[in-house]
C-alpha cells in the first residue's frame, strides 16, 4: 500500500469512528442515577426524563444499600413502573432492551412490566409502586 492509500485509509476509518461513537450516543435510552433512600422511598424529578437530543425511556437506579439496581420506566405521561432489576430465577442482574428485560446468566425474558416472556423461570419480576406528586416521582420500597 501506497503511503497516499495509507493516511486515505486512516482517515476514513477515524472520521468513521467519530460519527459511529456520535450515532451510538444519540441511540441512548436509559440513564444511570444514584439515588437516596429516605423512609423506604426514592425520590426522582420527573425532569429526569428530559434530555437535550435524547428521549430516555428508563432511569436505571443504583444506591449502595440496595442489591441490585431498580430501573424506573415512563410507560406514558405520568406514568411510572418500577422494577427491581434481578432475576426471579437465580438473582442474575437484569438488562434492559428496549420493552424487555432480559437475564444475560439463563436467557430469561421478561416484559416491561415483570411478566415472564420465557423461562427458565415462570416468576415475575418484583415490581415497586410508583406514585407522583407534583415534580416527583416517588417508588415506594416497602
Amino acid at each position: 500500500m501506497e503511503r497516499r492509500e495509507f493516511f486515505k485509509s486512516c482517515s476514513f476509518a477515524c472520521l468513521s469512528g467519530v460519527a459511529l461513537s456520535h450515532f451510538l450516543t444519540q441511540c441512548t435510552h436509559s440513564k444511570y442515577l444514584t439515588a437516596k433512600i429516605i423512609d423506604s422511598e426514592i425520590f426522582i424529578e420527573k425532569k429526569e426524563f428530559l434530555s437535550n437530543k435524547q428521549k430516555i425511556r428508563s432511569i436505571i437506579i443504583e444506591n449502595e444499600l440496595l442489591n441490585f439496581p431498580i430501573a424506573l420506566l415512563k410507560i406514558q405521561e405520568n406514568e411510572y413502573r418500577a422494577i427491581y432489576l434481578t432475576c426471579s430465577h437465580q438473582g442474575a442482574e437484569l438488562q434492559i432492551f428496549d420493552d424487555k428485560l432480559i437475564c444475560p446468566a439463563h436467557g430469561a425474558e421478561f416484559t416491561n412490566e415483570g411478566k415472564v416472556v420465557s423461562g427458565p423461570t415462570d416468576q415475575p419480576l418484583r415490581i415497586f409502586s410508583v406514585k407522583t406528586l407534583n415534580d416527583q416521582i416517588i417508588i415506594s420500597l416497602k
